[in-house]
């Protein structure tokens, strides 16, 4: 079968996606290239998406409904929604698989509005457990749509060593992300840290002396910061319905632990003790302590990092993802019947 693919970040003819890892198959993914990129998460000034980006979905969704594929895949609930509404206008028959739907809920009425239009999709894949649950309540969906597979990266990888002379803590991400709580932590601790987020979320807070804000860098540079940390913190807070996986699965794949906040949505990666330490919510004493026990324990920080990389090589590779795409699209084209 054929499928159209739309996501943000295709935006030339050299981009590859999981398709090109499932093997021997009877499906042929074409991807639909955007006009311009998707602008990153950290430098968006607001939390959700504007006009412009809208359009822009809009634009790609109705291109790959009018291609000759019998199906499409979208990659982001924004273009979910768009091929959704996009099917319902042109009384399309096409099937429709929605790939990292990861989404918040609104108000009760936008999700009324969102779950009518979304019942033309014919299977949502999303990355926690928590999510495989929660979107279906939220937006009146069919449970048995929904499939679990673990975020994946297959990207380059740092192989950089951790700073001997000048060690640090390293803190990135901007999605519900709890700085006051990271920086209070630090600002009891007293070690170097570097943190690299967007001023959206950074907006009113006051980083103590010993934590130096990073201005934005390529993802490659992220990465090597990442292997030369000491340790690297995920603070969240508790809002949304999950948060923090790519930066868990990236982090785990270069073959670094966390600490990080135990909260709904983690329980599929994080475990404690495992491949990281955990501490509650908004706990200054216990973040600084679970931070002190790392930086502190060369022993405990080998184990965990280990711990981290096995876990990732497991469950979060580009080819364990692809295993799920393929039997997705053949139980929705019917050739896994």
């Amino acid at each position: 079968m054929k499928w159209s693919l739309v996501a943000p970040f295709l935006t030339a003819d050299e981009s590859v996606w999981l398709h090109d890892l499932m093997g021997p198959s009877s499906h042929q993914v074409q991807p639909v290239l955007r006009d311009t990129p998707e602008e990153s998460w950290h430098t968006k000034k607001r939390a959700s998406s504007g006009i412009a980006d809208w359009k822009q979905y809009g634009s790609v969704a109705r291109r790959a409904l009018r291609s000759d594929s019998g199906g499409v895949i979208t990659v982001f609930p924004q273009l979910a929604l768009c091929a959704a509404l996009e099917q319902r206008a042109f009384r399309s028959d096409k099937k429709l698989v929605a790939w990292f739907f990861n989404t918040e809920s609104e108000s009760q009425v936008r999700n009324q509005l969102a779950g009518r239009a979304l019942q033309n999709v014919d299977a949502f894949v999303v990355h926690t457990s928590e999510e495989a649950e929660y979107y279906p309540r939220a937006f009146g969906l069919d449970p048995a749509k929904f499939s679990f597979c673990h975020l994946h990266y297959g990207g380059p990888r740092s192989i950089a060593a951790e700073e001997q002379d000048d060690p640090f803590v390293f803190a990135t991400g901007s999605g519900f992300r709890d700085y006051g709580t990271f920086f209070a932590a630090m600002g009891k601790l007293g070690y170097p840290a570097k943190v690299l987020a967007g001023p959206r979320i950074l907006a009113g807070l006051q980083p103590p002396p010993n934590v130096e804000i990073l201005d934005q860098i390529p993802k490659g540079e992220i990465h090597h910061l990442v292997r030369r940390a000491r340790v690297n913190v995920l603070p969240l807070t508790t809002q949304g319905v999950c948060a923090g996986g790519v930066t868990i699965v990236e982090t785990f794949q270069h073959g670094r632990a966390l600490v990080a906040t135990d909260r709904r949505g983690g329980e599929d990666y994080l475990l404690d003790g495992e491949n990281c330490l955990t501490a509650p919510p908004y706990s200054v004493d216990l973040l600084a302590e679970r931070i002190e026990a790392l930086w502190t324990n060369a022993e405990l920080r080998n184990s965990l990092n280990e711990g981290a990389l096995k876990f990732a090589r497991s469950y979060c590779t580009d080819e364990a993802a692809a295993s799920v795409l393929k039997l997705v699209l053949d139980r929705v084209s019917g050739e896994g019947e």
